[in-house]
Parts: C-alpha cells; sequence; structure tokens
C-alpha cells in the first residue's frame, strides 16, 4: 500500500484534525464554485470519509464516493448504500468517460504519487467535465477538453 498513513480508522476522524461538518461555509464554497462550471450529472468525491460534501452535493449531483477507510464508508453507508466504496485510488481503475465532476479535498498530500493519480484518472470524466483537486498546498481546477487537453477554468 502506497498510502503515507497506513490506518485511517475512527481514531483518525475524531480527532482535532478532522474537522468536516457537512453544510460548513467551507463545503458550500467548494460546492458554489463546482456549481459555477457544471450543473447536474455524476460526481465522485474520491476520499470522501463520512460523506459531509456527499450530503451537500447530492442535491445538484448523482453523487458516488470512494474512501480508503473502513470506518469512514460504514460510517456512510447509511446514507449512500451503494453510492460509497472502500478503495485505494492509487489501485483502482475507474470506468472511462463515466463523471462528470470528480472532486478530491486533502488527499493528495496523503499519496506517495499524487502526479500519477491525477493522470490515471483523468480518463474517467466525460467531455467537458471537471475535476477539482484542493490539497493543503495546491488547488488545482481543469476541465477536460475535446483533445483531452489541461485548461484551467
Amino acid at each position: 500500500m502506497s498510502i503515507r498513513r497506513k490506518q485511517y480508522d475512527r481514531d483518525y476522524y475524531e480527532t482535532l484534525a478532522y474537522r468536516a461538518i457537512p453544510n460548513s461555509q467551507r463545503n458550500r464554497n467548494r460546492l458554489r464554485g463546482i456549481l459555477a462550471h457544471k450543473q447536474g450529472g455524476k460526481l465522485l468525491e474520491i476520499g470522501c470519509g463520512k460523506g459531509e460534501f456527499l450530503k451537500l452535493a447530492e442535491g445538484y449531483f448523482d453523487v458516488e464516493g470512494m474512501d480508503i477507510s473502513k470506518h469512514a464508508i460504514a460510517s456512510t453507508k447509511p446514507f449512500f448504500g451503494k453510492q460509497v466504496k472502500r478503495g485505494n485510488i492509487e489501485e483502482e481503475n475507474l470506468v472511462s468517460d463515466h463523471y462528470d465532476v470528480i472532486v478530491v479535498f486533502n488527499v493528495l498530500e496523503h499519496l506517495r504519487q499524487s502526479g500519477k493519480v491525477i493522470e490515471k484518472n483523468y480518463h474517467s470524466l466525460i467531455k467537458g467535465g471537471i475535476r477539482y483537486w484542493f490539497s493543503s498546498t495546491q488547488l488545482w481546477p481543469d476541465r477536460k477538453s475535446a483533445h483531452s487537453d489541461y485548461q484551467s477554468l
């Protein structure tokens, strides 16, 4: 496993470092930024945690989530069922041309090969789809063009 931290269990989600609130101003701002470029369709959140952002986004998108944590997915399943799954994004292969929006918040800094993950999952966007990537050091919104080039939003 190449994820930097091996355990994302209950202890991780009950620390002060994990302060996710479903209807937080931060999540509302993120959603507002996404809606400025894309309304509706399929949204995938990689590293969905306990589903805080998914709960907010489900009013606008058909949402799906993935997280490496057994604890997080167990907490999220009652709300989203099969729409969420446990998986390691460094090992998963996503369906091609499937998502309108892929979001990744505060996950890239946990990966050993974040650049490869970004490239590997680019094919999962439909033409005109967007990715919204945020880490503690970077913000990368981009759009999939007709020629599979990266373009800033």
